[in-house]
């Protein structure tokens, strides 16, 4: 929720945000929103999600989708 607020506080209503529980619910929503000619432009990612981790999310998002930014936060140590 903090990242959620920081992001709209920063840039507003200029772009569009989706949040997602899992790393299998982020990889569906990113297929159905490039069908729909969506670009997703970023992608910020947990370590820690139920199926698969952050940064096998991150790795697979990077061979569909080069031009996307990707980026893991995580509180993980």
């Amino acid at each position: 929720d903090s990242l959620s607020r920081q992001l709209q506080r920063h840039f507003g209503n200029q772009y569009e945000y989706e949040f997602c529980e899992s790393a299998q619910e982020a990889l569906t929503l990113i297929e159905e929103l490039s069908k729909e000619n969506y670009k997703v432009i970023m992608v910020i990612s947990d370590q820690i999600m139920p199926g698969i981790s952050g940064d096998e999310l991150l790795i697979k998002l990077q061979a569909e989708y080069p031009d996307t930014i990707k980026i893991l936060l995580t509180g993980q140590a």
